[in-house]
């Protein structure tokens, strides 16, 4: 089950002034916190960000660009690209201007969590509206997932996701209802 992102209007921290990815994004998993809404985005198919130079002329099919931070390079089964699409709960934008942090663990095994990077990351050709947080792992097939993202001091939200075992699309987790954590 793919999981409809937030609203349509972008704002936040940094006001955008156009429809964003919270307008139509699909994920995996999605939760609410006090003032945010987060939805996962996850697939087996490891996108190779760049560095940020002009994105206001990059074709929709060109891989996101990294405004800040630094994505793993990862390749082989279970490489995962996680990306966090993150709008105000209350109007439904795309926010921006975050510094969220994330750990993952693996809830197949029980292991302790471990520190998940986020780069900020803007798709191609959709300016501010198209902000999200995320970065690559490697992650075991059928193992269930946990990311436990931070994004402020009141807003804090965990996201499951399952590893499928072959193919490019991503299983839905068991759990992938809204949370609400506020």
């Amino acid at each position: 089950m793919a999981l409809a992102a937030c609203g349509s209007a972008t704002a936040g921290p940094a006001n955008a002034g156009s429809a964003g990815v919270c307008a139509g994004q699909t994920g995996v998993s999605s939760a609410r916190s006090t003032s945010y809404v987060v939805v996962l985005v996850a697939t087996t198919e490891v996108i190779s960000a760049v560095a940020a130079q002009s994105t206001s002329s990059s074709p929709s099919s060109a891989p996101p660009v990294i405004l800040s931070g630094t994505e793993a390079s990862v390749d082989g089964p279970g490489a995962t690209h996680f990306e966090l699409h993150i709008c105000d709960r209350s109007t439904g934008a795309v926010a921006v201007g975050l510094h969220p942090e994330a750990t993952l663990r693996d809830a197949s095994t029980g292991a302790a969590p471990e520190a998940l990077p986020l780069a900020v990351l803007q798709d191609a050709g959709q300016g501010v509206s198209g902000t999200a947080y995320g970065n690559n792992a490697m992650l075991q097939q059928e193992h269930t997932y946990i990311i436990d993202a931070t994004i402020d001091a009141a807003d804090e939200v965990s996201l499951s996701y399952q590893v499928p075992v072959t193919g490019p699309t991503p299983s839905p987790s068991p759990g992938g209802q809204m949370h609400d954590m506020g």
